[in-house]
């Protein structure tokens, strides 16, 4: 039986591996390794270096094995949420779990880590419990207040030859005893590879994409998770005006769709990628990036937004000065990350690569880096970018090989999370970042965790800090090429006893590459759950807030929000300012403890906000709730509880505020 363990920091003392770039650049046709990208030009150019130190394992935080996993390969795109945690500080996560080494059986799993054991067995034994029908896959989740979780993912019912997409209830939280439902097809089309979300009134809604065989179209869905007695019965889809159970909001060439749901209105957001057009694999490469809103939870859509707007290029310029001729040379790709702050606003974290449409010189047609990529983020509240992370070298070459070319659908950083602390009003980004001097005996590159920072809600970043930082010896073989992939964070940042955590999620894939696109070999991968106190990551470095520019023009910076950005007013470190509650908040434990029949239950609040505080039983039922979402100001407050008319027994209390909870036990002993 395998048991959760936690990962310290080692050193291994050897020595590292470097060569020289080659003196010409090399011509990539990436037909060979994804055919469904075309005969696109890309290129490389010259050696990158290092961005960690070679052969060390200094992980941030605790880590835990939540699961396993032959199939190694999570999502083609987006990644959307595989982890949340519950107002009772439980912790969910589901993945695609290749359950046998030939791949023949891949269900959805789901598993739950109790915060009073820290044991992923204690609750699901055996390393999690399928979710799902048959052949089920590309697994997100999202978790509800009354702590059920709800897996979405693509399958079949027995039977079936075409998977649709499918969202599961559990019988009880924290159970594992699923039932899936299916939203059904399109038509005749499959509808694959959903995304899901919940609301504040715990409906779910979801978008998903269409078979690529036809028009590859984003679906946005919703579902209304019914109960009896408090047990999780059935999900009801909803019917739109048009006779069906999507709505299309807009078509595309890459799996990149999300969707968000407001936490204190009724607004929801899809994000997707719409194709530029151009020839061949250019199609996938060429996009805008766009934005749908609804302001009445999914039943009616604005027309779609193009966020990226790009300065167009010039396709008969004369002068064949490629900067004047192509004008912008960023391009969203696969993947994206939507979401709702505690404030209404919304924010958008994307991945770029570089797109030449004129041309590059030395190069003939429109041109594409394979390994060029940066992240970058969009605020509603100001209507301007700024740049999380830039990659602005390239990977190197060994033996005349590219090194990334083997990694399909891979970026040489990419995969942004966004995670927000409603206490501090910081907010977090981790992503997924490739090292080209760690690679495998295929030359496949191994990638870290990374997370970044800001604390002015997203108008300027610190850069970015490695919580994984797992070695991979040059040319390692299967079973020792360690590289983290397609991670996500919990959508908040969660508290325990004062103390601020990210909760992260990916799997550790011991062959670098993805065997479903017939690179590496099929090793059984660790899912790994990762918690980092945020006293743990000290961020001392600030990104220029001026360069790069998403625009040639630089025109991200002008900001045409409500929020004036003044380029004076940045933080200078991390240090004291987030991670640590203010002393000014806190649940305490009640008085007297053990009681007989009242008690005092005592909290702090470090600002205004809207608080809910709930007494449970045992069954983890309400029992009474003492404030119901008031707004309260800063300060102390005290509430008496009187119990006179319960039995004698154990009852917890649970503080709300701003979306974080905390929670203690008490005694009642007539």
């Amino acid at each position: 039986m395998k048991k959760p363990y936690l990962v310290c920091a080692l050193a291994l003392a050897v020595a590292a591996s470097a060569w020289a770039a080659p003196t010409t650049s090399k011509v990539v046709n990436t037909a060979a390794k994804t055919p469904v990208v075309g005969a696109t030009t890309e290129v490389n150019h010259t050696a990158t270096v290092s961005h960690r130190q070679p052969q060390t394992l200094d992980v941030v935080g605790d880590v835990y094995v939540a699961g396993t996993t032959y199939y190694d390969y999570q999502h083609n795109g987006t990644a959307g949420r595989m982890i949340g945690v519950d107002p009772l500080g439980f912790v969910h996560v589901a993945w695609m779990n290749g359950v046998t080494e030939d791949l023949a059986q891949r269900d959805a799993f789901y598993n739950c880590w109790d915060p009073a054991t820290s044991d992923w067995e204690a609750l699901i034994p055996d390393g999690g419990v399928a979710a799902n029908s048959a052949r089920a896959g590309y697994v997100t989740l999202a978790v509800a207040d009354n702590g059920f979780a709800f897996p979405a993912f693509h399958s079949t019912f027995p039977g079936d030859a075409q998977l649709s997409t499918h969202a599961a209830i559990d019988f009880t939280p924290h159970a594992g005893a699923y039932t899936p439902f299916s939203v059904g097809l399109y038509g005749e089309s499959q509808v694959l590879w959903p995304k899901v979300v919940r609301d504040t009134d715990g409906t779910l809604h979801g978008v998903s994409t269409s078979d690529p065989d036809v028009d590859q179209g984003y679906h946005y869905w919703k579902g209304v998770p019914t109960y009896e007695s408090g047990f999780g019965i059935d999900i009801q889809f909803t019917t739109f005006s048009t006779g069906d159970r999507y709505q299309i909001l807009g078509v595309g060439e890459v799996i990149a769709p999300d969707v968000a749901a407001s936490p204190v209105s009724d607004r929801v957001a899809v994000i997707f990628n719409d194709s530029r057009g151009g020839e061949g694999g250019i199609t996938q490469i060429n996009n805008d990036l766009m934005l749908v809103i609804s302001e009445d939870g999914g039943m009616n859509w604005a027309p779609p937004i193009d966020l990226t707007d790009w300065i167009e290029p010039d396709l008969g310029c004369a002068s064949n000065d490629t900067i004047a001729c192509n004008g912008d040379t960023l391009r969203p790709y696969t993947c994206l990350d939507v979401e709702f702050d505690w404030n209404d606003n919304l924010h958008v974290a994307f991945t770029c690569r570089t797109m030449y449409e004129f041309g590059y010189p030395g190069y003939e047609g429109q041109v594409a880096f394979i390994n060029k990529s940066s992240i970058w983020h969009y605020g509603e509240d100001t209507d301007e970018f700024s740049c999380i992370v830039n990659h602005d070298e390239f990977a190197s070459y060994s033996g005349g090989d590219s090194l990334l070319t083997d990694n399909a659908w891979q970026l040489m950083v990419q995969r942004p999370s966004m995670s927000f602390d409603t206490l501090t009003d910081w907010m977090y980004c981790s992503y997924v970042h490739h090292d080209s001097t760690q690679y495998n005996w295929e030359y496949s590159m191994s990638a870290d965790v990374w997370v970044a920072a800001s604390c002015n809600n997203g108008r300027t970043w610190f850069e970015g800090i490695n919580l994984t930082d797992t070695p991979t010896e040059v040319f390692a073989p299967a079973g020792e090429s360690a590289h983290e992939r397609d991670q996500t964070l919990s959508p908040l940042v969660s508290y325990t006893d004062g103390q601020g955590y990210l909760n992260l999620f990916y799997v550790l894939d011991y062959d670098c590459g993805g065997v479903p696109q017939s690179e590496g070999t099929t090793t059984l991968n660790d899912c790994h759950y990762q918690r980092i106190a945020l006293s743990d990551l000290e961020f001392t470095q600030m990104r220029d807030w001026s360069t790069p520019t998403l625009h040639i023009d630089g025109s991200q910076h002008t900001g045409t929000g409500t929020v004036p950005f003044d380029p004076n007013n940045l933080c200078v470190s991390s240090a004291d300012t987030r991670g640590e509650l203010p002393s000014a908040f806190q649940l305490y434990q009640n008085y007297p403890n053990p009681f007989n029949p009242t008690t005092n239950i005592q909290f702090d609040l470090v600002n205004s906000s809207k608080v809910t505080l709930t007494v449970y039983n045992v069954l983890g039922e309400v029992v009474t709730t003492l404030v119901n979402g008031e707004a309260l100001s800063a300060g102390v407050h005290n509430y008496t509880f009187d119990a006179g008319n319960m039995a004698s027994g154990v009852y917890m209390y649970t503080l709300e505020a701003n979306g974080v909870t905390s929670t203690r036990k008490m005694v009642l002993m007539k």
